[in-house]
């Protein structure tokens, strides 16, 4: 299996799906291997840069994770077209992320307009279910979906969602 984990972190969660092909793809990979040393697989490809940069071959992954990282990447729609792009045909996408209330997302979105330093030291964007949710759409089949649990709710006003997906059934037909 062949698996492509975007934002993997110093955690790399991939390497727990056991064999296969992992590539990794994070800007801060370098900092982490350094920070790090020997805790990351060896047998894995590393790319150190963001994901909107990145050239991979069509249909060239099984499997794409990316967890919790679409908030912070500079162009969350073109990610969502490269990974479509780069799944197989009857390959999965798993993603979670953070959703917050619209009212919420929606001050956030107000104040990186008004302060645009303010995204550096929190999330580039905020979803609302919603909206992400029909991102996903337009890409994706959406298999399951599902909050995760969280211990101190009261604490906070986002919610993690977990989402398996799949591409889109009209998309398979039409490239046969």
């Amino acid at each position: 299996m062949s698996v492509l984990e975007v934002g993997s972190g110093p955690v790399c969660t991939a390497q727990y799906l056991g064999k296969g092909n992992h590539t990794y793809i994070d800007p801060l990979l370098d900092d982490f291997r350094r920070l790090f040393p020997g805790t990351m697989p060896e047998e894995a490809s590393y790319i150190t840069t963001m994901v909107e940069k990145v050239e991979l071959p069509d249909a060239s992954f099984d499997m794409v994770l990316c967890l919790d990282t679409l908030s912070d990447v500079h162009n969350p729609e073109l990610v969502l077209n490269k990974v479509e792009r780069v799944l197989r045909k009857n390959g999965i996408f798993v993603v979670s992320i953070d959703v917050w209330p619209s009212w919420l997302a929606r001050a956030h979105f107000f104040f990186s307009r008004l302060l645009p330093s303010l995204p550096r030291f929190n999330r580039l964007y905020s979803y609302t279910y919603k909206g992400f949710s029909n991102s996903l759409a337009r890409h994706f089949d959406i298999v399951s979906q599902q909050p995760l649990k969280t211990r101190f709710k009261w604490l906070s006003f986002k919610q993690e969602w977990f989402f398996v997906c799949q591409h889109q059934q009209a998309k398979q037909h039409t490239l046969k």
